[in-house]
């Protein structure tokens, strides 16, 4: 008789258990269904029934009832639950067009705000501006596919490891000075166009998480270097601007 209530025990533990479970479930899934603040809810037509725009975007669906774009990037990541999907998704597999599926989560980019680095690999710049959008259904018509009823949100690039962008990491004066600055261990820099232009006077090296910056000439104001420089660092996905000054001692 004691080992059938030590038994009833056990079984009754392991119900209230699994029904805790059950619930913890549950109610991730209404998180992850509930649509975050800000979302729209947007029929699409083709182009061949009025032709609607998502948003400030170029994007639309075309004549094959695919998503097209002239410039943005579109990424489809595939089946989700909802918008509220917190993922950072790759910039490498990035298209101008791409079929319009019931349920799958697809992420729009203005190119403007990509940057590549010299892996190859693209990072979406700190604070720019995207779309996440879901598509809810097709729009039928007599069986005739004439667009998609989606949800959208606008959201915006950002990283908990990298500086804010255009932070001011020290400023040069003379030939030989030299600027350090810790960034994550994983970060991948690039020059910014100016910077790019009169890269030959600095020596420029991230070593295991420090950037190191050193100039090798004189200021001129004139031939440089002179000026404010800009050095884009990407972690992950996600990228960001650091800048230092040259001036005239």
């Amino acid at each position: 008789a004691l080992k059938d209530q030590i038994m009833n025990k056990k079984l009754i533990l392991f119900y209230v258990l699994f029904a805790l479970v059950l619930i913890f479930n549950a109610c991730s899934n209404d998180n992850d269904r509930k649509d975050p603040e800000g979302t729209v809810t947007l029929n699409i037509m083709n182009e061949e029934n009025g032709k609607t725009n998502l948003a400030n975007s170029d994007v639309y669906i075309n004549k094959s009832n695919n998503f097209k774009a002239q410039s943005w990037y579109i990424i489809d990541a595939g089946i989700a639950s909802g918008l509220n999907t917190e993922y950072q998704p790759s910039l490498q597999n990035i298209t101008h067009e791409s079929a319009v599926q019931p349920g799958h989560l697809y992420y729009l980019y203005n190119p403007e705000g990509i940057v590549e680095f010299p892996s190859g690999v693209r990072a979406a710049y700190e604070g720019t501006s995207y779309y996440k959008i879901i598509v809810v259904s097709s729009i039928f018509e007599k069986s005739i596919n004439k667009g998609a009823i989606v949800k959208y949100v606008n959201c915006y690039s950002s990283s908990n490891n990298l500086p804010a962008a255009g932070t001011t990491i020290g400023s040069m004066t003379s030939s030989g000075d030299q600027l350090k600055y810790s960034v994550p261990k994983d970060a991948e820099y690039v020059a910014g166009t100016y910077l790019q232009s009169e890269i030959k006077y600095f020596d420029i090296h991230l070593d295991n998480g420090t950037l190191t910056i050193k100039l090798n000439k004189y200021v001129d104001k004139v031939e440089g270097p002179y000026g404010d420089y800009t050095v884009y660092i990407r972690s992950g996905n996600v990228c960001t601007s650091l800048v230092f000054h040259v001036i005239a001692p």
